[in-house]
């Protein structure tokens, strides 16, 4: 049961796939995006995103090591074990909120023609 609950919050679903989504066209952006204004304001949403997911990745490690200290000795509380997840949760709703932030800045900064020729495929996926 337990490993079912630790593929459903880490595996299933998620943010993860939209940052790495919007992260891979940096690219791309470069060449659709030609008003230097709104290229830098877009690809500075770009860093910031990538930033922020490799803190998260930080601190989920730093989290899961602490979550399997706290769940490996005998006789834990409930309490101990609600907390330790409350962190992991925390963090990845956090994370996922930041991702979709950054998709609707990116949104306002992109014309539709912009967003279709960065975007369209990977939609289609």
């Amino acid at each position: 049961m337990l490993a079912a609950l630790i593929a459903l919050l880490f595996l299933g679903g998620g943010s993860d796939g939209l940052a790495s989504a919007i992260a891979d066209r940096q690219k791309e952006l470069k060449q659709v995006v030609v008003e230097d204004k709104r290229r830098d304001e877009a690809l500075a949403v770009i860093k910031d995103l990538k930033a922020r997911g490799k803190a998260y990745e930080k601190s989920l490690k730093m989290n899961w090591k602490q979550t399997g200290q706290a769940l490996s000795g005998a006789g834990v509380a409930e309490a101990d074990i609600d907390a330790a997840w409350e962190a992991l949760y925390r963090e990845r709703t956090d994370f996922e909120q930041d991702v979709v932030d950054a998709r609707f800045q990116l949104r306002e900064l992109l014309t539709r023609e912009e967003w279709q020729q960065l975007f369209a495929e990977s939609s289609q996926e």
